[in-house]
């Protein structure tokens, strides 16, 4: 009896997350109420700081050399501008298995874009309508910032982080997109306020998750969640850097 006892309290200071994600006889995960509190802080509705990211990833208790990773993700922007190769002779560096869903609902891209990159990282595809619910704000494409709790709470492959267009040079940028993929192997997702993009309006608030970077960082391929649009495209890097510069809360996570 005191052993079940001393289960039942133990379980009792966790929360069991069962995600309804659709792959079967998969374990529900468990974490926590201390980190899902910590988690819960961070839906403030606002885009993300780099000071608050650094103290969300201090209070879930990471590492001096995860912490140092995450620092130079979100601060170092000393970066060389990569050459285009005039001779066209590039190469693509693709996420190998990435699989693309469109979104459910009209303000879901930035929901879709957490589905697509965590299927990628785990395996596991969970529905929509639960990510929503975890990233706790309304799936608004223009702040992809909110995706970092999900992401976080589902997969440890990479520690994600939200970097502001505002804050980084093109050529930061190039390098971001092109770790995204050589390094991390990770896909990083673009929360564009569109001015130029192919498949979007002036002014349209948009998430896109990116499958791949050409090996000379001049392009993008694009994996795109609006139901209008065509599944994958090729952008511009100028053009995609164009298109997360243009306001306050427009960025990346990578």
């Amino acid at each position: 009896v005191s052993i079940l006892l001393s289960i039942a309290l133990l379980l009792n200071s966790f929360s069991v997350v069962f995600a309804y994600h659709q792959v079967e006889d998969e374990e529900p995960i468990i974490i926590s109420d201390e980190k899902l509190a910590i988690y819960e802080e961070m839906k403030t509705g606002q885009t993300l700081t780099a000071d608050q990211q650094i103290l969300f990833y201090q209070k879930l208790g990471y590492s001096n050399a995860d912490l140092a990773q995450i620092k130079e993700k979100l601060y170092k922007n000393d970066f060389a501008e990569i050459p285009k190769n005039k001779n066209r002779a590039y190469s693509w560096y693709e996420f190998s298995g990435f699989q693309h869903h469109y979104q459910e609902t009209d303000n879901y891209c930035t929901v879709a874009c957490t589905q697509m990159t965590l299927q990628y990282l785990t395996g596991i595809l969970y529905t929509q309508g639960h990510l929503d619910e975890v990233i706790g704000i309304f799936g608004n494409g223009k702040n992809v910032s909110f995706m970092i709790t999900a992401l976080e709470q589902y997969q440890s492959k990479n520690h994600y982080v939200f970097r502001s267009g505002a804050s980084v040079s093109f050529s930061t940028f190039q390098n971001h997109m092109l770790s995204s993929v050589k390094t991390y192997d990770a896909p990083a997702t673009l929360g564009l306020y569109c001015v130029s993009w192919p498949y979007a309006g002036i002014n349209d608030a948009h998430a896109v998750t990116v499958r791949g970077v050409t090996s000379d960082a001049s392009a993008l391929k694009i994996a795109d969640p609006w139901y209008e649009n065509p599944a994958s495209y090729v952008v511009n890097m100028r053009v995609a850097y164009n298109n997360i510069t243009t306001h306050s809360s427009a960025g990346y996570v990578f």
